[in-house]
């Protein structure tokens, strides 16, 4: 858990350098000086009134000035073409990893995954809230198809978005949530688990309404049956579309 609270504190400082960089307009003085800025007041041939990186705010007369650069960063083209929300359906291969694929232990084989609800809400630019309802299998090495693992849970956490382009987003997922286990023809019951899923990928929007989604997930969780106990891992790359929301 120390890790996972590290990670979130280096997440939340990158993410505050970008809201504090994101200057577009640059202004150079006949002396030479040179303002990363905000202009946020400006009288024609009078003065203008920018806010620097520092949040000084500095009150410059027109002829002292000698270029104004006004420039369109990436964050300025993403606020102008973003959309708040998604909601959208994901599925692919996952891959059984440590015990969870040893022939002494798990057994567990290259399987499915589908993601029924990939969900994710921004309350700000770069911080929001996500939510995924899976479902998963994965056959058993030596078995026939008629034995396989059964699993599938709901799964939340915050949600990271960094602006790569006007129309490529990438989103960073750390997630818990209730995950439930069985094995198919084996009279076992059903098993419940915490699980940790670390999450990444990226959202392509092709327009104010589709997104194609591509994402990387690895998931942990310890079962405990009344007669054994199964701790799964795996590594689960999908793909899919969804539905931009306002």
């Amino acid at each position: 858990m120390k890790k996972f609270y590290t990670l979130l504190l280096l997440l939340f400082s990158f993410l505050l350098a970008i809201g504090q960089t994101d200057y577009r307009d640059i202004v150079t003085l006949k002396d030479g000086t040179t303002y990363y800025c905000i202009i946020i007041e400006e009288v024609a041939d009078e003065y203008i009134k920018i806010r620097t990186s520092d949040n000084i705010v500095i009150k410059i007369k027109m002829d002292e000035v000698k270029r104004i650069k006004r420039e369109e960063k990436v964050g300025d083209t993403y606020k102008q073409s973003m959309k708040r929300g998604f909601i959208g359906l994901e599925m692919g291969p996952n891959f059984p990893l440590g015990k969870f694929a040893d022939l002494n232990n798990g057994l567990a084989t290259t399987g499915l995954q589908i993601n029924l609800i990939n969900f994710g809400y921004l309350f700000s630019d770069h911080v929001g809230i996500t939510l995924n309802w899976f479902g998963a299998s994965n056959p058993m090495n030596g078995l026939s198809d008629q034995y396989m693992w059964s699993y599938g849970g709901v799964l939340a956490g915050p949600l990271f978005t960094i602006p790569i382009s006007k129309s490529i987003e990438w989103d960073i997922r750390p997630m818990l949530g209730i995950t439930w286990a069985s094995v198919s023809n084996i009279n076992t019951g059903i098993a419940y688990a915490i699980p940790f899923n670390f999450g990444t990928g990226l959202r392509f929007n092709m327009s104010r309404v589709i997104a194609l989604t591509f994402d990387v997930d690895i998931k942990n969780a310890n079962f405990q049956w009344v007669r054994f106990q199964q701790s799964m891992t795996t590594l689960t790359i999908k793909g899919g579309f969804a539905f931009r929301l306002n």
